[in-house]
């Protein structure tokens, strides 16, 4: 379902309407495109940092409790020689926009097609390589053989083979020198 937004999502009657919405149709992933586009509020250069965590904790605010994906699209500002696009720094706007979310994706052009860089408080970073689907014209993952597990999933991959289901807590004990977002 695709919808045009008439008034900002900062405007607390237009962010009630939208959750009341998502709560009625019992949606599970919520695609906001672009940032800019939804909550195009101007802001004064000393305050921006601030107001860019405020515009992404009112978009939180759209699923709370709900079990509801939020998905915020932000272009990536131009880079500077030397600049490493596969950060979050490369999203436009200040580190307000990053700071206030859980996971970060990374979208670049590369000669075979594209990645996506996977940047997360809550998980190992990970890397996807995409290509053209010639049928749909979309992007699909590249085969999953051709992906690797990180040293640190290979190793809970193993244990689990080894010993069947086990708990996070039984994992970390196990491996305790794992990341504990390898193991979650």
């Amino acid at each position: 379902v695709v919808y045009d937004l008439t008034e900002s999502l900062a405007n607390q009657e237009v962010l009630a309407a939208v959750r009341r919405e998502i709560e009625e149709v019992g949606y599970e992933l919520v695609i906001i495109d672009t940032l800019v586009a939804a909550m195009p509020e101007e802001t004064k250069a000393n305050d921006s940092f601030r107001a860019d965590y405020r515009r992404m904790q009112h978009l939180r605010k759209l699923t709370e409790g709900q079990g509801v994906a939020v998905l915020v699209n932000a272009h990536t500002r131009k880079p500077k020689k030397g600049d490493d696009l596969s950060s979050l720094t490369a999203v436009a706007g200040t580190g307000g926009i990053t700071a206030a979310v859980d996971a970060g994706l990374i979208i670049q052009k590369t000669k075979d097609g594209a990645s996506v860089h996977l940047v997360s408080r809550d998980i190992e970073e990970r890397d996807f390589d995409l290509e053209r689907d010639t049928t749909t014209s979309g992007w699909v993952l590249k085969e999953a053989a051709q992906r690797q597990l990180s040293a640190g999933k290979q190793r809970v991959m193993d244990l689990v083979v080894r010993r069947g289901p086990l708990s996070s807590s039984e994992i970390q004990s196990e491996l305790a020198d794992t990341n504990p977002g390898t193991v979650r």
